[in-house]
């Protein structure tokens, strides 16, 4: 018998399984196969969260608020948000994240209290709470993503989300200084500037000048070249 080809089989046997289990655990893939870094699902979760609750509570501005520019606010919540959450799905079934379904625990609260609020009470806690908070964490939340995510899919959706986010917190201090009562109604999102009189005052024209009395010669007060033999 031939022993240390025996001894060979042997060992490539026992090679080959030791191969097979390793493969098996999974052994040997590299970290990205099983999706994005965490801080980019964490990221992609957040923004969901973020964007669902915007979006629920200011279906609840359109039907709890009296207010035009509230309700015009809302609306470009709505459809902003929405075309944003379509493309962050997107983004997620690429990489195979599970995002949430409803907002965080903290936003469900806000929303409960949006929800029992009326008229002015209802205006001013939306545009504190959604309109600028909410907007300015979203604002943090894209810009950490969009400078330090590791995914350049996940970079690339922030940076492209961000633009709008700021132009949203904004018009969101427009709309709290609105409902607060020092500006008049309209004026969110437009931001104009004071317009030009439509007179403006011509440059006053200069005094006419006061006659000068002549003076007589025999005054004290004539110069020499008036008075007779000076």
């Amino acid at each position: 018998m031939d022993y240390p080809n025996e001894t060979h089989r042997i060992l490539l046997r026992k090679a080959a399984l030791c191969a097979a289990l390793l493969v098996s655990a999974g052994v040997g893939w590299p970290a990205h196969a099983a999706g994005p870094a965490r801080q980019d699902q964490r990221f992609m979760e957040q923004a969901a969260q973020a964007g669902l609750f915007e979006i629920a509570a200011s279906k609840l501005a359109g039907d709890h608020s009296d207010n035009g520019d509230v309700k015009r606010f809302a609306g470009m919540m709505v459809t902003d948000h929405g075309a944003l959450a379509q493309d962050l799905r997107a983004l997620a079934d690429a990489k195979g994240v599970q995002l949430p379904q409803e907002p965080s625990r903290a936003q469900q609260s806000l929303l409960k209290q949006l929800q029992s609020s009326k008229g002015n009470k209802f205006d001013k806690t939306y545009a504190e709470k959604v309109a600028v908070s909410a907007h300015r964490d979203a604002v943090k939340l894209f810009t950490d993503a969009a400078k330090n995510a590791r995914d350049a899919d996940v970079k690339a959706f922030a940076g492209k989300g961000l633009p709008t986010l700021k132009r949203h917190l904004d018009d969101g201090r427009a709309l709290r200084t609105t409902v607060s009562g020092n500006r008049p109604g309209g004026w969110v999102g437009e931001h104009p500037s004071p317009p030009a009189p439509a007179n403006p005052p011509s440059t006053p024209a200069p005094s006419p000048s006061v006659p000068v009395s002549p003076v007589s010669p025999a005054s004290p007060a004539a110069p020499a070249n008036v008075v007779p033999g000076k």
